[in-house]
């Protein structure tokens, strides 16, 4: 579709099935280190027990109802981001589990 780039593509397909299709924007696709395979990245890090598991563990109450895909996604992006909310959020977590 003509002016609709992927990360605004991948966010709209990401909103409308959640637990299907990752949010896959240059954060995620350069966390992934695999450009092109990025879902298959996801695919198998959600597979491993024990990613799903770390998943799990960073899970904020108020998330009860996200899936794991979108866990992963916030995770990512939060590790990964440059920007200031990402930055922020960092800081937040910190201050949290001290």
């Amino acid at each position: 579709m003509p002016g609709v780039g992927t990360a605004t593509a991948s966010k709209l397909l990401a909103r409308k099935r959640p637990r299907l299709c990752p949010a896959t924007d240059k954060v995620v696709i350069r966390a992934a280190g695999l450009p092109g395979l990025t879902w298959e990245v996801l695919r198998c890090l959600l597979q491993d027990p024990q990613a799903r598991d770390s998943l799990e563990a960073l899970r904020p109450p108020d998330a009860a109802g996200a899936g794991l895909l979108r866990l992963l996604d916030v995770a990512i992006w939060i590790t990964h981001s440059p920007s200031r909310e990402a930055q922020r959020a960092r800081l937040a977590g910190r201050g949290r589990a001290a």
